[in-house]
Parts: structure tokens; sequence; C-alpha cells
């Protein structure tokens, strides 16, 4: 059974692009987000971090084998993580307070397989406790990731008759009741293989009952490209779910220009060879800076998993690589050459001198709704308007480069198209800013 509960299932819908679908509710307008997602969007890049039991046992084929006492940091150090998380650029981290073997990284009083039965700090330490205070010191958001549906350990007990559905389910709400009571506000937390049914619900209503702020992962976000860091596009945050009701999971990972609710999509990828610590890795900041452009430079956050080690730190060659990609996008996103904005089909940007063109970042307003469907961005030269770069949805953030790059001293974006049931004059352009040609090549610019 355990074996079962390792595995990625994720679901994975197919492909529709700009075609309605049939027995979807029609809109008078674009879905639209709530403030919760707005702000979401704006985190843009986050930590994942890995750490618990599974750390410690691997992937063990019984659950019977998996025991508290297993569980032994020796050096454990949040602070240690967070630098990870600055390094990187991140303004959210996200740690597994109880992943889909069972293991409580707290001293739940819902269960006895919890780190209260560990040897680590003679039964009295909290892995979460430490985590929360240590993103606050470093001004980083707190996250949680939970899944009340794989829990290997106590679906064995369902199994054996230990435990009925009802006792598997009121102790899952439970567990996310202390984790939104005990540690403060909370500023998301992921619902792995969150999907309708009423364990979910119940989760859910209790999550938006304690606190109501928390960004939901099942209701406000879900993932696209799967585990690939990469974000599918185009990009609809539009969505159709399965059921028809925002408790079930999309129909695609990419949305529907008609789509019935407003879903914030979140690309994720594991860089250390395994989401849990497997041994030293040599990760590469080259690999995530190509993600980046292609997940947070197509509208989704991304989220980077980093694996502790078994002492409880993560390795000074996952903290080389986080600042080295930090350092990346930090060099080049400083000190662009001009921004503006504006509403309507056409937005303008004056450069003040006639510059070397290399990237230009679009942002949409979505404050309303998503609307635009296709675009052009174009460049004045020699006096004549010309096309460098088109493409389709522009959505929280669209990055575009110029190849070969153009010099020019005004560009403006041209809306070519709208979603379903929206108005060309409503488009509204965030923010359009123009950067320099990069000194040094770099992967993912193109």
């Amino acid at each position: 059974m355990l074996e079962k509960q390792d595995e990625d299932l994720t679901y994975y819908g197919p492909e529709k692009h700009l075609k309605p679908v049939p027995d979807a509710p029609r809109l008078e307008g674009p879905a639209r987000p709530t403030e919760q997602q707005l702000a979401f969007m704006d985190w843009e890049l986050g930590l994942f971090i890995h750490y618990g039991l599974r750390t410690y046992t691997g992937k063990a084929s019984d659950p019977l084998k998996r025991l508290p006492s297993q569980f032994k940091p020796t050096e454990l150090d949040c602070d240690n993580w967070m630098r990870v998380a600055k390094a990187m650029g991140a303004t959210y981290a996200v740690l597994t307070t109880r992943h889909e073997g069972g293991f409580c990284n707290w001293p739940t009083k819902t269960t006895e397989f919890c780190v209260r039965n560990s040897s680590w700090k003679d039964g009295k330490g909290d892995v979460v406790r430490e985590f929360v205070d240590a993103c606050r010191r470093h001004g980083i958001k707190v996250g949680f990731y939970h899944t009340a549906s794989h829990d290997a350990h106590h679906r064995h007990l369902v199994e054996t008759g230990e435990m009925t559905e009802e006792q598997y389910t009121r102790m899952q709400v439970e567990q996310i009741r202390e984790l939104f009571t005990q540690y403060g506000p909370i500023d998301y937390i992921w619902q792995d293989h969150h999907s309708a049914g009423d364990l979910w619900k119940r989760v859910d209503d209790t999550i938006r009952e304690l606190q109501p702020d928390c960004v939901v992962f099942g209701l406000d976000t879900w993932i696209t490209g799967g585990h690939s860091g990469y974000c599918k596009y185009p990009a609809w945050y539009a969505v159709h779910t399965t059921d028809g009701t925002i408790y079930s999971r999309p129909k695609t990972e990419d949305g529907q220009p008609d789509g019935a609710f407003f879903c914030a999509w979140e690309a994720n990828h594991c860089m250390s060879g395994d989401w849990f610590w497997r041994g030293p890795q040599k990760p590469s900041y080259e690999a995530i800076l190509d993600r980046y452009y292609k997940s947070v430079g197509r509208g989704a956050n991304l989220l980077i998993n980093f694996a502790p080690d078994p002492a409880g730190r993560m390795p000074s060659d996952i903290l080389a690589c986080a600042r080295a990609f930090g350092d990346a996008v930090r060099e080049r996103f400083a000190g662009p050459l001009a921004s503006s904005q504006g509403t309507g089909r056409v937005v303008e940007l004056d450069l003040r001198s006639r510059e070397d063109l290399g990237m230009v970042v679009v942002m949409e307003d979505l404050s309303a709704g998503q609307r635009i469907a296709e675009y052009a961005i174009e460049a004045e030269v020699e006096g004549d308007w010309k096309q460098i770069a088109a493409d389709r949805t522009v959505g929280h953030k669209k990055i575009d480069f110029i190849d070969p790059p153009v010099r020019t001293r005004r560009i403006r974006f041209v809306c070519r198209q709208v979603a379903p049931g929206a108005d060309m004059e409503d488009v509204s352009i965030r923010k359009l800013t123009a950067y320099r040609t990069l000194a040094r090549p770099e992967s993912g610019a193109r």
C-alpha cells in the first residue's frame, strides 16, 4: 500500500486552448481573482522544503517499518533553510508539516506517530514551530504542506479495522485545526492530492473558518506543468473544475478563457535528486534559471524544492546554487531602462534615448480578470514600427527576450485579441518594462 502512496498521483488534464467547454456555465466577463490570489501571484518565487521521517527511512514498503524513533536530526537549523530562501530571492517557504507517510513534524495530539515519540530533544521538539519562527525572523511568508487524503500510516489502520473512515477524517480535520490555531497567521497551505469529496470539503471549510486570508492550494491555486517547473502556455487563470464546484480540481493545467473560477498557477520542481534527501547533489542554478523564465515569465509562481540532509541542514552546495540563481535574477532585472503603464489596445513606452533593447516584461492588471489572448511588442526603428516579439497570454507577468537585440528609443505593447466576454478597451497593463541586452548569455534566455 505504501508504495502506491509514494507515487505521483497529480492530475494532468488534456490541453485545450481557446476552445469553449460545452457544458460550462457562461460568464458575462472573465473570472475574477480574490485579493489573496492577486497577492499570491506577486510572491512569484518560493522554497519547497521536504523534511521529516522519510529523510531517514527512504521509501519503506511497509508502513509499520516507519517508526518515530528513526527521526534523529542532530543539527536542525531552520535559519539555515531561510538563508537558502533569501539567497535565491524566495518570498515564501513551504514545509512538509506531514507528508504522505503520516508522520507529523509537530507534537500533535491526534496521533502517536509524531515527533513527540522521537528521541530528538527528548520528545519535546517541534519542527513546525522552529520553521515558522525562522520564517518570521527572516521576513519569509509561512507555507505548510499537508495532505489529508494520503496518509499511509493511518490508512493502514483503516484497512486493518483499527480506525474507521469517520475517525480518519476527523483526525485530518483536527490536524488542520492544530496547525491553524497554534502557529499564528499562515500565509499558504499546499494541499497535495486535493480533490472533490467530503474529506477535502471539511478540511477546506475548517481552513476558511480559522484563517480566511490564507491562500489555499486546491481552492485558490493549482499546479501547472506537472513537477517540471515549467508553466504550460498559453496560461489562462479561468478554469472549469471536474465537478463544477470550487472544491474540485481544474480540468486542465492551463485553464480556459471562459472558465467559471479563477485559479492562480504554480509550477514546482525538485532540485535535490528527490523530494527528500537522497545523498549529496550538485544542483544546477542554470536549470532553475531556465525554469524561472518559463514559469514566472509565463505568469505562474515557481516553487523550487531543496531537501535538508539528515542532520537537518541545507548543505553548502545547495546554498551556493541558490545564491548563484538569485544573483543571476537580481543582475538580470536590475536597472530597467524605463517603465510605463496604461489601458486600452496600445500602451507606449519612451526609453528617453536610443538603447539596445534585450528584454521586455509585461504585467497585466488582473484585478477584473484576465483579458489578453494575443499580443505583440513593437519597436520604432528608423521611423517605422517593427514587430520584435509576439505571443498569446500575458497574465501576471510575461518575459520576452529580443533576439537579436533591437536599437530603439520607443516601444509599444499592442493587444490583438481578448478573451471571450472581454472588451479591448478594458485591457489594462499594470507595467510595461524594457531592459538592456545582457552582457553575457544565460540559460533559458531564448
